[in-house]
């Protein structure tokens, strides 16, 4: 598929993750267009504004070669976006994963 044709689909919702390598620890959050999200995360990150002041600081600390950014799960038809992320962050929790 062309980055254009990519770009032209409708927006996928879901949650997504910014895991930081070096300790473990794991941002999530939803989202109604994964792709926007991640530029948006990404910008915030690397201009020093991101929302979580505790994920920003060990980003500047550590640098993005310790960070992953990824599709955490995609919404179905069956639940609601604060659903699916209510269900995963107590889904993590449950698994012993420390959140920012």
């Amino acid at each position: 598929m062309k980055y254009e044709e990519f770009l032209s689909k409708s927006p996928v919702q879901g949650t997504f993750t910014i895991k930081n390598l070096a300790n473990g620890k794991v941002y999530i959050a939803p989202s109604s267009d994964l792709v926007k999200s991640y530029e948006k995360e990404r910008f915030a990150l690397d201009m020093g504004m991101h929302e979580n002041i505790e994920l920003q600081r060990e980003y500047e600390e550590m640098g993005l070669e310790l960070f992953q950014i990824e599709i955490d799960r995609r919404k179905s038809d069956e639940e609601s976006l604060v659903e699916l992320y209510e269900r995963r962050v107590g889904e993590l929790k449950k698994e012993g994963v420390v959140l920012y």
